[in-house]
């Protein structure tokens, strides 16, 4: 069984080409609206048994009753929301329609909102850097969506409904408990040179592969013991969940990132003030990335909860009316990394695509796809 192939990437590919293909389409932005979201529903809502976590979802989505959350389940509003496509008579792929459909919603109002005209590069680059939490963490995206959407309530300064989205996208996942304390940090002008020393410092310790999370954190575990220490102990030891980042085309795309915000910030908060909250939270990102890549189950569940800023700023950087330096250099730059970067999300037998309108594979099939890759890479 060949679990790796290039050929596995292309229907993310073509995904990819046709939302960069609706940026230059000459019609209503209305219209666009209408092409991005029978493109992204009929992908992503339609797909069959791809990627990992349909393994698990499955599972718990069939042995939901009607009349109650079975206590292993999940957080409450997404019990309840799978307690409610059970009672209108769905299977687990109409649940997963759904599902892709209230995603699509949230997302179009925070592209409507935060990008306007640049409506479907949102998409695009959500794609890039986001993919695997409308596949796989359909808890998760949920949650993140609420809390982008409430990141005006932020700039408004209006506490009441930012909690009560956020509120929400508790009941959702729990993560989204970490959302709580930005409301009073994404918001503040924050000194850049201490932010540029502190990225130059951070990429220095990561080129020589100094790791400080297990330089700072194992000792101090160690000593204040428990539950929660140990089981973070496991996974600082742990081969596969401490794996480093090492220097590739991603370090490349980060540091130019930084430079591109580092240069262009207050261009970018003369558009609009509420961007300084995507601009913290890249360098919060940002940050992160250096100073916790000795840790990658760190980077993979919270550092890319903050990836949302890409999906921003990045359109508003690369298309916008006043242009940056080297503006061509950077758009081919950021193309060339996009499909990079999908490549290398999506090139595994998990990942093979196929949708319940053309056709797929059964479930006890791709489970034994499932198995077999994980037995002979974990």
């Amino acid at each position: 069984m060949q679990f790796h192939n290039f050929i596995f990437s292309l229907p993310y590919l073509f995904i990819l080409f046709c939302f960069l293909t609706i940026n230059f389409l000459r019609c209503t932005i209305h219209r666009k609206y209408l092409i991005s979201g029978g493109i992204f529903i009929l992908f992503f809502g339609c797909r069959g048994f791809v990627g990992w976590d349909w393994y698990s979802y499955y599972e718990i989505y069939n042995q939901t009753s009607d009349l109650i959350i079975q206590k292993y389940s999940t957080e409450p509003c997404f019990g309840f929301f799978m307690v409610g496509c059970k009672i209108i008579g769905l299977d687990y792929h109409g649940f997963v329609l759904v599902s892709t459909c209230f995603d699509f919603i949230l997302l179009h109002l925070i592209f409507k909102l935060y990008l306007s005209k640049y409506y479907a590069w949102g998409f695009f680059f959500f794609i890039v850097f986001s993919m695997g939490y409308e596949i796989d963490l359909m808890r998760n995206i949920k949650a993140l969506l609420l809390f982008i959407y409430s990141l005006q309530y932020v700039y408004r300064k209006k506490i009441t409904y930012f909690l009560f989205y956020n509120t929400i996208a508790i009941g959702f996942h729990s993560s989204a408990i970490l959302f709580f304390p930005l409301y009073f940090l994404l918001n503040r002008d924050i000194n850049k040179r201490l932010i540029g020393s502190l990225f130059v410092i951070g990429n220095l310790l990561f080129i020589c592969h100094i790791g400080i999370v297990k330089l700072i954190l194992l000792p101090v575990l160690t000593f204040m013991g428990g539950v929660y220490s140990m089981m973070l102990i496991n996974y600082l030891d742990s081969d596969l969940f401490s794996q480093p980042y090492g220097l590739s085309f991603g370090f490349v795309e980060r540091i130019v990132t930084f430079f591109l915000l580092y240069k262009y910030a207050s261009r970018l908060e003369q558009k609009s003030c509420i961007n300084r909250l995507f601009i913290n939270t890249a360098y919060m990102y940002l940050l992160l990335m250096v100073y916790c890549s000795d840790f990658s189950i760190f980077i993979d569940r919270v550092a890319a909860m903050f990836r949302y800023f890409y999906w921003i700023l990045i359109p508003l950087l690369l298309f916008g009316k006043e242009r940056i330096s080297y503006h061509k250099v950077l758009i081919s730059f950021y193309l060339l990394f996009s499909i990079s970067r999908t490549i290398a999300l999506t090139d595994t037998i998990l990942y093979d695509y196929d949708n319940i309108l053309t056709g797929m594979r059964t479930f006890y099939d791709r489970k034994n796809t499932w198995e077999h890759f994980y037995i002979n890479n974990y």
